[in-house]
């Protein structure tokens, strides 16, 4: 019968026990730390730097009613602000605690601090972020270890590294630029999130250069073109920094290589041919050794409907020939047999009139001036022994070489009066000094004319063919 009676003393204590432990774990939320007082980085989303050597949070300790008795506190850090159960708090265990977590033993208002080692936040980014786990460790009804709800803190956004990438597309990311010939790049930027307004640099330099000093001024951060400060042919490197909210900038900046080559240019890329010269003007591409086809474009006649420019060779050549026909403009344009890219040169102007009968340009075709220079000319004249005595001071071509070269453009041109094929001494030189004379009709033409060859041969077809060939 005692033991009987001991049996039911034991049942009701334990009965009791677990009634109490009950009352305890249903009022635990009450003792959750509420107030923080105080923490090096602020709680919020705004990130901030901070490469202190840990963070420090302090606390109140919360207000413990008898009879419990509040005994410390079990903390972690982490990366969610999901609360944490008891068993990822290592609550039974003194010694080992989760990753970044302690156990303080002690309600001791001075040491409520828990803290985070530098290395775990000092490469984060805006985008990482810290959460305090604190529970509080106490006695319930003085004798049982109970622990409040997960009081989690935060977030607490430290940001030390800025993120960011750029490349050269050709056409993307995945097929970078190699080489190019055009100044004006574009820059396909993969910026940070929360990158500072203007908070792209951008240089460039020589691959083999030294890493540049960092522009003073950036620019906004959706950039996608950049035209180079060095256009000499090399091998190039673009340099990117960033800059994000919170300060940070680029320790070193991203970079992409490639190979900047010659431009490809038609040279002259701009020309005035004079049509009482030669007429012609020879176009070289430049810059690559692809044949090219030649085309003229944007033909502005100053008589409508008038053709500017004409072409020779123009199919599969590296140089073309390209003549003036009638005052205006044009423009040449060369495509690469090899790739079809264009090129185009600048304006080709066709000025002045056809070739004419003023040799040294004075404005004038005079008979002892003008038609000495070409009779003397015809009969195979040079140097100071074409031109002694006979050019006007006005002239705008003086020199042997310059009445040389014009004679020599004119010669198939103008200089074959009678149109017999070929310019001689004693036929047209006498035809063109007869005319400059003033003689007309059978007296212009008596003796001098080849009529065998002529395709113009009466007086008549040769005074019209003369009165067009005077300035």
């Amino acid at each position: 019968m005692k033991k009987k009676r001991f049996s039911l003393a034991v049942k009701t204590v334990l009965a009791t026990s677990v009634l109490l432990l009950f009352s305890s774990l249903t009022a635990h939320a009450a003792y959750e730390v509420s107030t923080i007082t105080s923490s090096d980085v602020p709680i919020g989303t705004t990130a901030v730097q901070y490469t202190n050597d840990f963070l420090q949070v302090n606390w109140d300790n919360p207000t413990i009613s008898n009879p419990d008795q509040g005994i410390g506190y079990v903390y972690v850090w982490n990366r969610s602000n999901t609360p944490l159960s008891l068993a990822e708090l290592n609550r039974d265990d003194s010694t080992t605690y989760a990753t970044n977590g302690n156990r303080i033993d002690s309600f001791d208002p001075i040491t409520d601090i828990a803290t985070l080692a530098k290395a775990n936040y000092i490469n984060d980014d805006s985008t990482d972020l810290w959460y305090l786990h604190l529970k509080t460790i106490y006695l319930a009804g003085g004798v049982t270890p109970t622990h409040s709800d997960d009081a989690v803190i935060g977030p607490f956004n430290i940001d030390n590294v800025v993120s960011g990438s750029f490349c050269l597309p050709d056409p993307d990311c995945n097929n970078p630029l190699v080489s190019t010939r055009n100044t004006q790049l574009t820059i396909q930027l993969t910026p940070p999130n929360d990158l500072e307004a203007n908070g792209v640099y951008i240089i460039d330099a020589a691959a083999t250069d030294p890493v540049p000093a960092r522009p003073g001024t950036g620019v906004a951060g959706d950039t996608t073109s950049y035209s180079l400060t060095d256009t000499t042919p090399s091998d190039k490197t673009i340099y990117v920094w960033f800059q994000d909210q919170a300060g940070n900038i680029s320790t070193a900046p991203e970079t992409a290589n490639f190979t900047l080559l010659p431009a490809v240019t038609i040279e002259p890329n701009t020309a005035t041919i004079f049509l009482s010269g030669s007429a012609t003007q020879v176009f070289t591409i430049a810059g690559t050794s692809d044949t090219q086809n030649w085309t003229i474009s944007s033909e502005t006649p100053v008589t409508p409907n008038d053709t500017v420019c004409s072409l020779t060779g123009d199919t599969g050549t590296t140089s073309v020939i390209l003549t003036g026909v009638n005052p205006g403009t044009c423009v040449l344009q060369a495509t690469s047999t090899v790739d079809s890219s264009v090129v185009t040169s600048g304006t080709i102007t066709v000025s002045g009139t056809t070739a004419n009968l003023d040799i040294d340009g004075d404005g004038n075709a005079t008979a002892l001036g003008d038609g000495v220079l070409i009779v003397r000319y015809l009969f195979g004249f040079t140097g100071n022994t074409l031109v002694n005595g006979v050019v006007d001071p006005n002239c705008t071509r003086c020199t042997a070489t310059e009445i040389e070269s014009y004679l020599a453009a004119a010669k198939d041109s103008i200089l074959d009066v009678d149109g017999s094929g070929s310019a001689t001494a004693l036929g047209d030189g006498v035809l063109i000094v007869r005319y400059l004379f003033g003689f007309t009709g059978s007296t212009l033409i008596n003796g001098v004319v080849d009529q065998a060859t002529c395709t113009l041969c009466t007086a008549n077809d040769i005074e019209n063919n003369l009165l067009s060939l005077k300035p």
